[in-house]
């Protein structure tokens, strides 16, 4: 390794250190229960989230093929010193071991980066992130592992519901004249729930089809079902036989309208007309 490169490796372990050097952030905002965060304006949009029966969802383990799921940050808050991410369950439940959302992961490493480098003087809960919204581009999006996202079935007991939802709050923390850092603003995402795969009949419910008649198999239904096939094998074997014969008929009315028109024609033939 050359001198050069050593100093570059040496500049990028700098930058990534830096963040030891920013200010502790102070003030927190109290969001941890449903009752604070109800006030909060619903801002933050859903990104590649899909609509069930329930509302917005999170297909966890379908196919991604690029599509990863994230939120839009609102505009306002891209110029803020950096912006705190927390996933919720969203009941009035107490913040505990059992309800506690573990955030998804980052599809950018540098957001990844990021957040262990800001946590190191900053602790959060894992269910929360660190961001800084001058790594983010112009239009504020911030995409996550799908397959990273916890279940709603996991928090049936916490929530009291067979399809618990979620919700994301972002906290806007910014400088103040003195130079402290402290959270200003907080907005919501709109709820959904994390499922694993869309079952099918749940998609046809969604459509607002009616789902396909499924009966029992019993002995005797499987015995009335084998005789309704003889019956309908039979059944297929005299039409065939009916259409054979049907084919025949018109063979033969074509042969004997031949034989009319030549004896017509033919002085010596017609005496073959009387016998037809």
């Amino acid at each position: 390794m050359s001198a050069y490169d050593s100093d570059l490796d040496d500049d990028e372990d700098v930058d990534h250190l830096m963040c030891l050097l920013d200010d502790p952030v102070v003030d927190p905002v109290d969001i941890d229960t449903r009752s604070k965060r109800s006030t909060l304006p619903s801002r933050l949009v859903l990104i590649n989230f899909t609509l069930n029966e329930n509302g917005d969802v999170i297909y966890r383990d379908s196919q991604v093929l690029g599509a990863h799921t994230g939120i839009r940050l609102p505009s306002d808050m891209l110029d803020c010193e950096r912006i705190l991410l927390s996933l919720f369950l969203d009941y009035d439940v107490p913040l505990s071991i059992s309800s506690t959302v573990a955030a998804p992961e980052f599809v950018d490493l540098n957001l990844k980066r990021t957040h262990n480098d800001i946590q190191v003087q900053n602790k959060i809960g894992k269910h929360q992130l660190w961001i800084r919204p001058s790594e983010l581009d112009d239009d504020g999006i911030i995409l996550f592992k799908s397959r990273l996202w916890q279940l709603s079935q996991g928090f049936r007991t916490a929530a009291g519901v067979r399809w618990p939802k979620f919700v994301i709050c972002a906290t806007a923390y910014r400088r103040n004249d003195a130079g402290i850092v402290s959270g200003k603003e907080s907005c919501l995402s709109p709820n959904f729930e994390v499922r694993s795969k869309e079952q099918s009949n749940k998609t046809r419910a969604a459509r607002g089809e009616s789902e396909p008649i499924r009966r029992r198999r019993t002995p005797e239904t499987e015995a009335r079902a084998a005789k309704l096939r003889e019956v309908q094998t039979k059944i297929m074997d005299m039409r065939s036989a009916i259409e054979s014969e049907g084919r025949k008929t018109s063979g033969y009315k074509t042969r004997l309208n031949f034989i009319h028109a030549i004896a017509g024609t033919c002085p010596e033939s017609r005496d073959i007309l009387s016998l037809f």
